[in-house]
């Protein structure tokens, strides 16, 4: 089951939770920069605004060494507030996979205080997929019968385990559910069938229902579309003002839909991305409003954040994208993420997708690429801490047997690092 779980989130994108959170490799490095389908619009859309940009701009970007010479430090050292943990799982298991045990917390300022929480499932039922909620005080997970995997519940734990209990029963196999704000999970499944024979493909998965998991509240969502979906451009929000959206790609044609489940209508948006190869193509989400990246020979085009109405603006592509060139000694570069509670994307520099390769941040307001010196798998992705103001990244088994957990302060570059475990994510203990 953890290949289903894992391919699902190669092409499903949540905003909120963290996918493809797997298990990373990351290598520590002594190298320094060398400086510091159909139309879908209806006639009751909003008014399209006019874009504002009159010309291309191109922006030039500044490479800053964040590289202490001596730059391992005991964890307690990093500076982490006191009341963060970290949710981790033995080296031996992955974060998609079953499993029989519980998790831990780690307190980053006593590494002797290594917590055992009590989620063990009974005996012949196992646990699956831990996914730590948004505010870091929760973990959500699934357990069904080891002979029965179309027999699954949604299950929630308070983070110190101390309050559990399950909140629904699903009857399919390949359903799971994700963390799409502090008091919801969307649950993803496949459309019109539960007798399929083997893993449904990407296009087949769409948001089912969402449910608050402390009162039970189920909200059955509407159908998206019959035409094939491109997942991996498939993003589901939940706006401050609690709208509910999901963006997607159709397949057959490339537009770029969105879909608000408060009025359930379509809006055509992104339309400057029309004939944009969708490979290059990453949007994100930020509290109430969208960032686009698109890769290039030189670098990336990037949008400023967009609303909305905004991102429904009938404009050419150069109004909207600002050409970030870059020095050619980090190109090709690739994104993974928008770091939350930051204005920072993930980059890596991608050259080999075999071996490791330099991580960065780009600071989209000071337009600033911060270099740290160490080297990441090509698709690794970090777990950001909830201020923001930490990375982690996990390497284990089966190639670290061992298991190890690294973790770099954004603001001084010094890192430690913590072995035996693999990481969930970051939780919150008062």
């Amino acid at each position: 089951m953890s290949k289903i779980r894992i391919a699902t989130a190669l092409c499903t994108l949540s905003i909120l939770i963290n996918s493809c959170l797997g298990s990373r490799d990351l290598k520590m490095v002594s190298t320094r920069s060398e400086t510091a389908t159909q139309n879908v619009v209806t006639s009751e859309d909003l008014p399209i605004p006019t874009a504002t940009k009159s010309q291309e701009s191109v922006v030039g970007v500044k490479i800053v060494d964040i590289c202490p010479s001596t730059r391992i430090v005991p964890l307690e050292k990093l500076n982490i507030p006191a009341q963060f943990r970290l949710v981790t799982l033995l080296p031996t298991l992955d974060k998609h996979g079953d499993y029989e045990a519980g998790y831990y917390l780690i307190s980053p300022n006593d590494v002797t205080n290594h917590t055992a929480i009590d989620i063990i499932p009974p005996t012949g039922m196992i646990n699956h997929n831990y996914e730590v909620s948004p505010d870091g005080r929760w973990v959500s997970f699934l357990r069904w019968p080891k002979n029965d995997p179309t027999t699954r519940t949604l299950w929630i734990s308070s983070l110190d385990g101390e309050k559990q209990w399950p909140v629904t029963q699903f009857t399919n196999q390949y359903i799971h559910g994700d963390w799409i704000s502090t008091n919801e999970l969307v649950i993803m499944g496949p459309r019109g069938t539960n007798n399929l024979q083997a893993f449904p493909p990407s296009y087949y998965y769409i948001p089912l229902t969402v449910i608050n998991p402390f009162t039970r509240d189920e909200k059955i969502l509407p159908p998206l579309p019959q035409e094939y979906i491109d997942r991996k451009q498939d993003q589901m929000y939940v706006f401050k003002n609690m709208n509910v959206y999901d963006l997607f790609r159709l397949i057959d044609n490339g537009s770029y839909i969105l879909f608000n489940y408060g009025d359930n209508k379509f809006k055509t948006v992104f339309t400057w991305l029309n004939g944009v190869d969708s490979e290059t193509v990453r949007i994100f989400h930020k509290d109430a409003s969208f960032l686009v990246f698109v890769k290039k020979p030189y670098g990336f085009d990037l949008s400023p954040e967009l609303n909305v109405p905004e991102i429904m603006q009938q404009a050419e592509y150069t109004k909207i994208m600002s050409k970030i060139a870059l020095p050619a000694k980090i190109i090709p570069i690739e994104v993974s993420s928008l770091l939350p509670h930051t204005s920072s994307l993930s980059l890596y520099q991608h050259t080999d997708i075999f071996g490791p390769t330099k991580w960065f941040t780009f600071d989209n307001e000071r337009t600033e690429i911060k270099d740290y010196c160490f080297e990441v798998s090509w698709d690794a992705s970090p777990y950001s801490s909830p201020d923001g103001n930490f990375i982690a990244f996990s390497r284990g088994y089966p190639e670290y047997p061992a298991g190890e957990i690294i973790i770099l302060n954004l603001s001084t570059g010094y890192i430690s690092t913590l072995e035996g475990y693999q990481l969930i994510g970051w939780g919150i203990q008062q």
